[in-house]
């Protein structure tokens, strides 16, 4: 999806780049989606647990 598979800095061109392959990509980011909130352990405690273990990476 990106070049060099290095996501851009700037957004506009990030924004540019997801444009032209969004028909194409849809329908998989649609059934992503749905794998995602059919996940049954609870995100947002796992989410905070990673962060407490890598604190240092948030800073």
């Amino acid at each position: 999806m990106f070049p060099k598979s290095e996501v851009p800095q700037d957004r506009n061109t990030r924004q540019e780049l997801l444009e032209k392959i969004e028909e194409e990509a849809n329908p998989i980011w649609e059934e992503l989606d749905i794998e995602f909130y059919k996940y049954g352990e609870d995100i947002y405690s796992l989410m905070i647990d990673y962060i407490k273990n890598n604190i240092d990476n948030f800073r």
